[in-house]
């Protein structure tokens, strides 16, 4: 039974944020490196391989609830640097890259479990044996893309793997020039590529992919400079890139896809460092390990935005959401010149979890029956480009 509220109008405005996003977690405890690999499960970050003068094999995880490091099982296939990951369905999966022990580029591919803390092997790589590959995952599938391999060169090839079947299929070759050292993530159902190096030659192009089409088109330029061996991560339907390499810079910049536009954020406040890690957990963004060329790090920060950092600029408008909490229907209304076109509900994990788009309607219903209680994250996007964030809570 629906439930109606007399309410009052919630201001959300693009005030600034007075609390800084990063965070520094406990360190990992183990040498520190440039070229490691990793995804995160359930909050969880995985993380290993790598290179500091010797190629690694050791694999750990940070527990987000205990705060704390622990080892796990060893990558199988021995030391090993410049993989490619990411992780479906509460499984991990790491795969081409460099073998420290025979100096030569891998097609292997591992899945790795949790629960059992065990690695399995899966079907090679479909495409040809690289390094320095991007590498992340939309829905229930996973993508591998770009990089670089001595014997053949520079890659802007693009596959997807689909582990319901194990098999790798060839998708349409990257938009852009070929390249290695490009960052990448996926934000809802779409795949974002950018920045990298080719010939001598740093690049800041920026692609989006969709899977339902198999096609790639060219969004807004990353508006930092030029770069190579930077980091990225996604959180709440936005893309960060920062960080470089070389350790030039220490700048972090978001996307918002809705709008197609770069926003600068808080710089990292670690030290400036190249080829560490970016991952995507949901909530919050993670940045890992790297080097300045004369050190190499092993520290761990999480990037964790306040829903207010995600707003755009657009002055005071008001925006009524009503009733918070929810029992069974939430209602949205725009009280400015705009209208809504979509709204998105994330869960903490940042998974999006409930969608509704509208034809530019000024006061919109979702049903938010299926929604387990707890706590979610609310976007509203209006035919301006504007959007609003706010968290909700669900009886």
């Amino acid at each position: 039974m629906k439930q109606r509220f007399i309410f009052a109008f919630t201001l959300i405005c693009s005030a600034a944020v007075g609390q800084n996003p990063w965070t520094q977690l406990e360190d990992l405890p183990a040498e520190g490196r440039v070229v490691p690999t990793g995804f995160v499960i359930d909050g969880n970050v995985y993380l290993g391989t790598g290179e500091a003068g010797q190629y690694f094999s050791d694999f750990w995880k940070y527990d987000s609830q205990s705060a704390t490091w622990s080892q796990i099982a060893d990558f199988p296939d021995g030391p090993w640097g410049f993989a490619s990951s990411f992780s479906i369905n509460g499984k991990g999966y790491v795969g081409v890259g460099f073998n420290g022990q025979t100096s030569t580029y891998s097609k292997k591919f591992w899945e790795y479990d949790p629960q059992s803390d065990t690695w399995l092997q899966k079907a090679d790589f479909g495409g040809t044996a690289r390094g320095h590959a991007v590498g992340f995952s939309i829905g229930d599938k996973g993508y591998i893309g770009t990089g670089y391999s001595n014997n053949t060169g520079y890659k802007n090839d693009f596959w997807e793997y689909n582990p319901q079947s194990d098999t790798w299929t060839e998708k349409a070759n990257f938009g852009g020039d070929e390249r290695y050292h490009a960052v990448g993530f996926s934000i809802d159902n779409k795949g974002y590529i950018g920045t990298g190096w080719v010939d001598s030659f740093y690049e800041n192009d920026f692609w989006e992919y969709n899977p339902q089409t198999d096609s790639w088109s060219q969004k807004a330029n990353f508006e930092g400079a030029n770069r190579s061996g930077a980091v990225g991560f996604s959180v709440f339907g936005r893309g960060y890139i920062g960080l470089s390499h070389y350790g030039l810079f220490n700048d972090f910049w978001s996307y918002n896809p809705e709008t197609d536009n770069w926003v600068e954020v808080e710089a990292f406040p670690g030290l400036s460092r190249s080829l560490g890690v970016g991952l995507s957990g949901g909530s919050s963004g993670f940045v890992t390990c790297g080097g300045t060329g004369a050190l190499d790090m092993n520290d761990l920060w999480e990037y964790k935005p306040e829903p207010a950092s995600l707003v755009e600029a657009i002055g005071h408008t008001q925006l009524g959401i009503f009733p918070n909490p929810i029992i069974d229907v939430l209602t949205v209304v725009i009280q400015t010149n705009g209208s809504i076109v979509k709204i998105e509900i994330y869960d903490s994990y940042g998974r999006l979890v409930e969608q509704n788009v509208s034809r530019k309607q000024k006061r919109v219903e979702i049903s938010v029956d299926r929604l387990e209680s707890g706590v979610y994250h609310l976007s509203v996007i209006d035919d301006k480009g504007r959007s609003w964030n706010q968290r909700i809570i669900k009886k």
